[in-house]
């Protein structure tokens, strides 16, 4: 226990907690910059090790069968998000939050696409544009928060997967994408929501937890979202829940694949990371034993101790939400 600590008092060692322990946190977007890169701007490689499959996907992947390999579940949650943004051939798409572009990359080519991916992280950009080149596809990577990516031409479609979350202006970030799309178009989020707002009071395992990620992970009550989404003048289509079982395989994956690399050498800021990951996840080793109601709320939540340490997974299910602009701009 006493090394489980010190692991975790190294991991917050260079990031400050916020001052009055709330989840959401306000700062200037070259602060935000900073903290979200203090996580996604290392070296692809230490990544790619743990995340595992051929496109590298850092969000829950979607498993519809037992005997799934890990790029199959990519695979199949992809082709999930493509369906519900009705993709078709020569249809341009943005991905806010492209990571190291295996998403980006695979809808394009399985779909035939032309793809735009924004990242803060020069690593991710030039791991992602290598990628890209290596597969054959129309889709460029821009290294620009959001609110400074400036577009023409329009989208058919705009997918964000696990990275909202990270944006604390959220009505911002609709309202932008509204301005984006093409009429007609379709915006799909998938994330995780808090069941109460109660869990949005961080205690110091949650602090330990948000952390690693620079205090960045702003989840949200599923209608704060909503709510945030119609005053943009969206017009909600369809709402889908995936099982949260889901979640618990990814992690599960994650973590077996990490304690193996973690023996391989890394520098100083992958090894702040090494220092901090698996005793998050490791730290609620019940995070996926419970089902809960299918709406998602559920008034008993006094009745499981420790509910409030399973932020970063969240509750009790991810939603898709697929979303396009009213007719009238």
């Amino acid at each position: 226990m006493r090394g489980f600590l010190q692991d975790i008092q190294n991991t917050m060692r260079e990031i400050p907690i916020p001052t009055d322990h709330h989840l959401y946190q306000s700062y200037d977007q070259q602060e935000e910059v900073d903290r979200i890169n203090s996580h996604y701007d290392l070296d692809p490689e230490f990544y790619y090790r743990f995340i595992g499959g051929t496109w590298n996907s850092y969000s829950a992947l979607y498993w519809t069968r037992d005997d799934m390999s890990v790029t199959e579940a990519e695979e199949s949650k992809f082709d999930l998000m493509a369906g519900l943004m009705g993709l078709q051939p020569g249809m341009r798409i943005l991905d806010v939050g492209a990571g190291w572009g295996g998403p980006l990359t695979y809808l394009c080519q399985r779909y035939d696409c032309t793809g735009i991916g924004l990242m803060l992280s020069p690593k991710q950009q030039a791991a992602a544009t290598e990628r890209a080149a290596r597969c054959g596809v129309n889709a460029k990577f821009h290294v620009t928060h959001w609110e400074r990516f400036v577009d023409s031409a329009g989208f058919d479609a705009v997918y964000t997967d696990e990275v909202a979350v990270h944006f604390n202006d959220l009505s911002g970030f609709f309202a932008k994408t509204w301005e984006l799309l093409k009429m007609g178009g379709i915006y799909l989020n998938k994330e995780m929501h808090y069941t109460h707002a109660r869990y949005t009071l961080m205690n110091r395992a949650m602090e330990h937890i948000n952390g690693v990620f620079g205090f960045t992970g702003n989840y949200r009550l599923l209608h704060d979202e909503l709510k945030c989404l119609h005053d943009s003048n969206f017009e909600l289509l369809k709402l889908l829940q995936i099982p949260i079982a889901n979640y618990g395989r990814t992690i599960d994956g994650w973590i077996s694949r990490f304690l193996r690399a973690r023996k391989t050498p890394c520098g100083t800021e992958q090894r702040r990371i090494c220092q901090g990951f698996p005793q998050i996840y490791e730290a609620v080793p019940h995070r996926f034993q419970h089902e809960y109601d299918v709406d998602g709320f559920d008034c008993r939540q006094e009745d499981r101790p420790g509910r409030a340490s399973l932020v970063m997974v969240a509750d009790p299910a991810a939603f898709c939400r697929q979303v396009s602009p009213t007719a009238v701009r």
